[in-house]
Order: structure tokens, then C-alpha cells, then sequence
């Protein structure tokens, strides 16, 4: 018995649908990757069936769309209606969330850029124009997280943090 492989299991059921369909078809044996006790597995199996669940992993998935359509929209638009396609393929390959966005969108550019590259993306699209336009998204990306004053020493960077500050008497 473990706490922490009936919370991965959890986790793992709101991240990924299809295993979630795959407990309501199966039953526990669809958790037997996970040292669960079969208390645990009532309560997971249970909880596929409930209402809202298929919320959670609507807005999980939406969490993780987010930032790569938000920050990668012209690449999204490109992909068309394959877009959705791509990011379940991303998503199994990946199905724990980066936290960061930036990490989020670096990853799933180097994951779509060797998809095209292998030409297993399937979009109206020419690849090579996908491939450009997601390079130069990353790039705009890059730099706009990039430290503003990271060319500056420190003394200078605080001198003008200082400076920049209101000072009242």
C-alpha cells in the first residue's frame, strides 16, 4: 500500500482520458501498474465514473493548451485542425505538465519540429513553412523572457533599480 502511488494514479486518470475510459472498460485491472490496496481501487474506479471528472481532465488538458496556443498561436494556426491531433500525441509522449511555460513551449516546439521533420505531421500546410514559423515564435519567446539587463553588471543593475524607485523625504 502507498499514498503516493494511489495520488500518482490519480493524477495520472485526470491527465490522461484515455486511461481513464480504459479503468470504466477494465476495472482495476486497468491500475495494476500502481501498488494500490483494494481499498484504492474501489475509490479510483469510482471516480472515473463521476460527473465531474470529465471537467478535471478538460481543464487539465486546457492548462496545458494554454500557454502553446497563447504563446505559439500563428504555429497552431498553421497545424489547422491538426493541431488537436499533435498535442495528444504530445501528450502521451509527455503527460506530466512543465510548470513553467516557457519549459512547456520549449518542449512541445522540439517535439512538433521532429514530427515534421519525420513528416508524420498530416496539415494543409507546407512543413517547412510550420517549421519556420514555430523557429522564429521560440525565438520572439526566448527573448521576451529574456533578463532585460543581464549585459549590465550587478552594481549597475541595482544603481538603476534604485533610481527607478520613488523617493519620498
Amino acid at each position: 500500500m502507498s499514498l503516493g502511488d494511489f495520488q500518482r494514479a490519480l493524477a495520472d486518470l485526470v491527465a490522461n482520458p484515455a486511461m481513464c475510459l480504459a479503468v470504466r472498460r477494465h476495472g482495476s485491472d486497468a491500475l495494476d501498474s500502481y501498488e494500490l490496496t483494494p481499498r484504492e481501487h474501489r475509490r479510483l474506479e469510482s471516480v472515473v465514473w463521476q460527473r465531474g471528472m470529465s471537467a478535471n481532465c478538460t481543464v487539465y488538458r486546457s492548462t496545458r493548451a494554454t500557454p502553446i496556443y497563447t504563446l505559439l498561436q500563428n504555429t497552431c494556426d498553421l497545424l489547422g485542425p491538426s493541431l488537436t491531433h499533435e498535442l495528444n500525441e504530445y501528450w502521451m509522449a509527455f503527460p506530466r505538465m512543465e510548470v513553467r511555460f516557457d519549459l512547456e513551449i520549449s518542449r512541445f516546439a522540439d517535439f512538433l519540429a521532429q514530427r515534421l521533420k519525420s513528416g508524420v505531421v498530416e496539415c494543409s500546410c507546407d512543413s517547412a513553412a510550420i517549421t519556420e514559423v514555430l523557429a522564429i515564435e521560440l525565438a520572439r519567446e526566448t527573448e521576451r523572457l529574456r533578463p532585460r539587463d543581464e549585459h549590465l553588471p550587478h552594481q549597475k543593475r541595482a544603481a538603476r533599480f534604485r533610481t527607478a524607485l520613488p523617493i519620498s523625504s
